[in-house]
């Protein structure tokens, strides 16, 4: 699994602060800047926020603050309470937060001012973890299984391999990709019924599906595609072109 990434230092101005008081102007310079040195990440489907017992996605995701997508937002200045949950959480995170910025139909900029109990902690790891692209390659070639884990491995992708149909659709349930890369011709269960399989679960509907295959029957393409693959790239692989077709599936 990706290694968790220790908790970023306070900045000094921080930490000590009292929770419950208003920030200075001097705290409010230093929490801005370590913002702008915060990570933030496209959430996909992973991660939401709910409000007000409504779910509402997450855009620019950071342990500084985020981009709430609603269409009614609270006015600047606002103090709201969100509670961050996903499928790659264990538990919720519960935050307050200020609303720094409000678009009406588009939503909120927030920035989190309190996390209750380890949330920060969780966030973090949270964080790191989506930070790596996991990618699931289904193949009941090993050669093929080795070959693409080297390939994404130097590329700092997470590479997660599976044998059959079966066997790939229990670790996309289980692990949550951001992108499948499977061949058709599976024992077990054949390609299209896993794509359809996937494309039937809520958490894994929108996670490009690519087939990967020496096969040249039109039909079979024509059907994945119908079931929602994004597309297909042929064996043996062009291993550049293949890099530059992946990264362009999971910066989607």
């Amino acid at each position: 699994m990706p290694q968790t990434q220790s908790q970023p230092a306070m900045s000094p101005v921080l930490r000590g602060r009292s929770q419950s008081r208003p920030m200075t102007v001097l705290e409010r310079k230093a929490n801005a800047t370590d913002r702008r040195k915060s990570r933030r990440i496209k959430t996909r489907a992973w991660v939401w926020a709910d409000y007000h017992g409504k779910q509402y996605h997450l855009r620019n995701l950071s342990l500084a603050g985020a981009f709430v997508r609603m269409e009614d937002p609270p006015r600047k200045g606002a103090k709201v309470e969100i509670r961050l949950e996903g499928e790659r959480l264990v538990e919720p995170i519960e935050v307050a937060a200020i609303v720094r910025r409000c678009w009406r139909e588009h939503g909120m900029g927030v920035e989190f001012t309190r996390f209750r109990g380890v949330g920060r902690a969780r966030l973090d790891e949270l964080l790191a973890s989506l930070a790596v692209a996991r990618i699931l390659v289904v193949d009941n070639d090993e050669s093929v299984r080795k070959e693409l884990s080297v390939i994404f491995q130097k590329e700092n992708y997470y590479v997660l391999t599976a044998a059959d149909g079966l066997e790939g659709l229990q670790m996309a349930l289980d692990s949550q990709p951001d992108l499948i890369l499977m061949d058709l011709d599976l024992p077990g269960m054949k390609g299209l019924e896993l794509c359809q399989r996937l494309r039937s679960s809520p958490h894994l509907a929108q996670v490009p599906i690519v087939i990967a295959s020496a096969t040249s029957n039109p039909a079979y393409f024509s059907s994945s595609k119908q079931l929602g693959a994004a597309g297909f790239v042929p064996k043996p692989f062009k291993t550049q072109k293949l890099l530059s077709y992946v990264r362009m599936l999971v910066a989607r």
